[in-house]
């Protein structure tokens, strides 16, 4: 590759950064996490998270949750809801 093949890719490397800055985080419709609490509702702490939701979230009827349990949050109407527990 030539020397100004490598420039542009060099370029273009800082400019693909720039632009992942600046963009929105998207949020994911699907996310891991494990029951930190039943008291008061279920909360949860997100896979890569340091801390446990400051609010519960809703649960499917057929889930009976339990503290550590690892579940899967579907996100619908702007919110999470715990969709299941993974065995």
């Amino acid at each position: 590759m030539s020397e100004g093949g490598d420039a542009m890719s060099l370029i273009s490397n800082l400019l693909y950064k720039q632009i992942e800055k600046a963009a929105p985080k998207e949020e994911k419709s699907t996310r891991m996490g494990k029951i930190t609490s039943t008291t008061g509702g279920v909360f949860v702490q997100f896979y890569g998270e340091d801390t446990p939701s400051s609010k519960p979230f809703k649960r499917l009827g057929s889930y009976n949750p339990a503290v550590n349990d690892t579940v899967i949050l579907t996100k619908i109407n702007g919110s999470y809801v715990i969709t299941g527990k993974v065995v």
